[in-house]
C-alpha cells in the first residue's frame, strides 16, 4: 500500500464516525505522519511510497482508535499550545486553543520586566504555567496539581522546553 491509499482509505474509516467526518483526512494524515514519523511536507511529496505491512498495521490500529473516539491528542501523545508541543494523555486534559487567551490575559498582567509569582492550580498538562513561563522569563511560576500523573505529564513538556528548572511542580 502506498502513501495515498493509505491515506483515502483511512479518512474513510474516519468519515464513518458522523462527529469526525468534517477532519477525516487531516486525522489521516496525521496519524500515518505519526507512524512513518514525518512531517507533512514529506508525506505529500511522496503519495506513492510504499508503507511497510507493519506501518499500514500500525495505522489501521491508529484509524481503529480514532473512529472509536479516541481524541487524535491521545492518540499521537502530543497537543500543539503557544506555539509549543505539549504531551497529553488521558491523565491529562487537553490543552483548548481557547484557554491561550488566558494566557494573553496573564501576559498582560506579569510585565516583562520585573519579577512577579504566578500559581497555576490544576496544572495538567502544564501549558499555562509552560506558556508564562517562557514567555515572562523573570516570572517565577509555580505549577500545583493533585494528580501525580498530570505532574509528571508537565514535567515531561517543562523539560522537552528546557523550563523545568523554572517551573516547580507539585
Amino acid at each position: 500500500m502506498n502513501v495515498s491509499a493509505a491515506i483515502s482509505s483511512g479518512a474513510a474509516q474516519i468519515a464513518t464516525a458522523p462527529d469526525r467526518a468534517a477532519n477525516a483526512r487531516r486525522d489521516a494524515e496525521l496519524l500515518l505522519r505519526f507512524v512513518l514519523e514525518c512531517r507533512r511536507e514529506e508525506l505529500l511529496a511522496n503519495p506513492l511510497r510504499e508503507i511497510t505491512a507493519q506501518q499500514s498495521e500500525r495505522f489501521n490500529q491508529l484509524v481503529a482508535e480514532r473512529v472509536s473516539g479516541r481524541p487524535i491528542q491521545y492518540i499521537v501523545g502530543t497537543q500543539q499550545f503557544w506555539g509549543l508541543e505539549f504531551s497529553v494523555n488521558p491523565d491529562v486534559l487537553i490543552p483548548r486553543p481557547e484557554t491561550e487567551h488566558l494566557v494573553e490575559s496573564a501576559l498582560d498582567l506579569v510585565w516583562t520586566n520585573r519579577a512577579f509569582r504566578v500559581v497555576d492550580v490544576g496544572t495538567g498538562s502544564g501549558a499555562i504555567a509552560i506558556a508564562i513561563a517562557r514567555e515572562r522569563p523573570m516570572a517565577e511560576v509555580l505549577a500545583l496539581d493533585i494528580s501525580a500523573a498530570a505532574l509528571e505529564v508537565a514535567r515531561a513538556t517543562a523539560e522537552r522546553h528546557q523550563l523545568a528548572d523554572r517551573i516547580p511542580l507539585r
